[in-house]
């Protein structure tokens, strides 16, 4: 995927996944931290971030490795394809919420089974629901995750 250059040293990129001002100024410490990038400017409402660096010290490959280490996706300025990538996220993350929704009301269903005495707890149960939270955890929370961890790698809270 390439992106717009203006110049050299001059890199205009078209972030996805940005949701709020925390987001922008998680993308603006990380970058900031990066040695060669002089400035970083992100806008939210655009969804684009402009990074001003030293191309002898680091290049665009580096740049957007580190906005997708921290969750972000990079999309490219030609494709009008913004709008189908959304709609794919919300429908993703829809359904990631419903996974997590149904686990969580059959767990909850069990034990208050187990509460009202209608089911006795057995030692598969333990292991059973420690199955699904993993599940919930590693699947459904896989983005925050992956982006916790991208920020933690930098050194920044998110």
């Amino acid at each position: 995927m390439t992106a717009a250059t203006s110049a050299p040293g001059t890199l205009q990129l078209k972030i996805g996944g940005m949701s709020c001002s925390f987001c922008a100024n998680s993308i603006t410490s990380a970058l900031r931290r990066d040695r060669g990038v002089k400035e970083a400017h992100v806008s939210l409402a655009h969804e684009e971030v402009l990074i001003r660096f030293a191309p002898d010290q680091t290049d665009e490959a580096r740049i957007k490795r580190t906005l997708t280490d921290l969750g972000f996706t990079i999309r490219d300025p030609r494709k009008v394809s913004a709008y189908e990538e959304q709609k794919r996220a919300i429908r993703e993350e829809a359904m990631d919420l419903a996974m997590a929704a149904i686990a969580a009301l059959v767990l909850f269903a069990a034990m208050a089974a187990m509460w009202l005495g209608w089911w006795q707890m057995r030692d598969w149960h333990v292991w059973t629901a420690w199955a699904i939270a993993t599940f919930v955890f590693l699947w459904n929370g896989r983005r925050i995750t992956r982006m916790a961890w991208g920020a933690a790698k930098r050194g920044i809270t998110n």
